[in-house]
């Protein structure tokens, strides 16, 4: 009984400790924050082990892939907010000096900022067609992991002129002669290979396992804008080629990648094949952004309509109206209904 009262007694002191313990951790970790599929969590980072971010929360230790954080927030690096939305708004030249900040200021215990922001800054000087500074920060990158989140931000392109590309190869193989680790001067010479637009050599040492990243929005999101823009200048069967490529290495949105190669196919002509991709986007991908499955829906019914079949171009559309979140993309919405409205005043059941 005397124990029993004690527990009764002390239970209040112990939960005011512990709830006191909780408000500390979640004020002492409020300076990080790591975003992981839209959702925030206010953690206390403390390492990367065997690929995965370590860190505590108020639920204990937990651990995260790299590949699948989003963002990291931390008061110390306001650049790191500043250069996602410049990443976002595709100002890239912008985004990359804000991560350059981030890179070269991280200290040892923030290796993970390196790896995660330099691989974004890798992929920011590429889209800003600063090819050769590319190259150059993930030849420093790579020396600091070799992780599968670091090969899917290797540069992907040449620099513009040969002497430009024996330039950047040159300094890339000095620095694979300096280095002693074999893993990452097999990648430093694959890294200078492309430079000089060789083919990769055989089990490529910067081929990443990875389909896609959190953090690296790649292929198809980088490129819709190029793919409309070859369509329009008749250059559908190359832009189709790269949309293919794209596809089957498994880097970026495979629901983006399959709406653009419906596109192309729309364009060559091909329309069977065209609303095939469409309908893979709708059948497969469930959970894809609203604005890629209200295009899919769109996209196929008017393929169907090409194809002479005004029925499946119906079923299609009204389907795309019941779509989850349809209201966020008004304008969409209302070319279907459109459409629809005038299979209507066709008498097309």
């Amino acid at each position: 009984m005397m124990r029993d009262e004690r527990r009764m007694r002390y239970s209040p002191v112990i939960l005011i400790v512990m709830l006191l313990a909780a408000v500390c951790f979640v004020e002492s970790a409020a300076a990080q924050t790591i975003i992981v599929k839209g959702v925030k969590y206010k953690v206390r980072i403390k390492s990367i082990r065997d690929g995965k971010l370590v860190y505590e929360s108020v639920a204990g230790e937990r651990s995260v892939y790299l590949e699948s954080i989003e963002a990291v927030r931390l008061e110390k690096y306001p650049q790191l907010d500043a250069g996602d939305k410049a990443f976002e708004a595709k100002d890239y030249a912008t985004a990359a000096a804000q991560y350059e900040k981030v890179y070269t200021d991280a200290t040892e215990s923030e290796k993970y900022l390196k790896i995660i922001y330099g691989a974004k800054l890798v992929v920011a000087l590429e889209r800003a067609n600063k090819i050769s500074e590319a190259y150059a920060r993930f030849a420093s990158l790579v020396q600091v992991s070799q992780s599968e989140l670091v090969k899917l931000a290797a540069p992907t392109k040449k620099p513009a002129t040969e002497a430009q590309q024996a330039q950047v190869a040159k300094q890339i193989e000095d620095e694979a002669a300096a280095v002693g680790d074999a893993t990452v001067r097999a990648m430093l010479k694959s890294l200078a290979r492309r430079a000089r637009g060789l083919a990769p050599p055989k089990n490529d040492p910067l081929k990443s396992k990875l389909r896609g990243a959190g953090v690296l929005i790649r292929s198809a999101e980088a490129n819709q804008d190029q793919i409309l823009k070859m369509i329009s200048e008749g250059k559908a069967a190359d832009a189709l080629k790269k949309v293919n490529a794209d596809l089957q290495s498994g880097v970026g949105s495979q629901s983006k990648l399959l709406l653009q190669k419906g596109y192309c196919l729309a364009a060559l002509k091909q329309h069977k094949d065209a609303a095939i991709a469409y309908l893979r986007v709708v059948v497969h991908f469930p959970r894809t952004s609203v604005k890629t499955m209200v295009l899919a829906h769109l996209e196929a019914g008017k393929t169907f309509m090409v194809l002479g079949q005004p029925q499946h171009a119906k079923t299609i559309w009204e389907r795309g109206l019941r779509t989850s979140g349809i209201t966020a993309e008004p304008s969409i919405a209302a070319d279907m209904k459109a459409r629809l409205e005038a299979l209507k005043a066709k008498k097309i059941k």
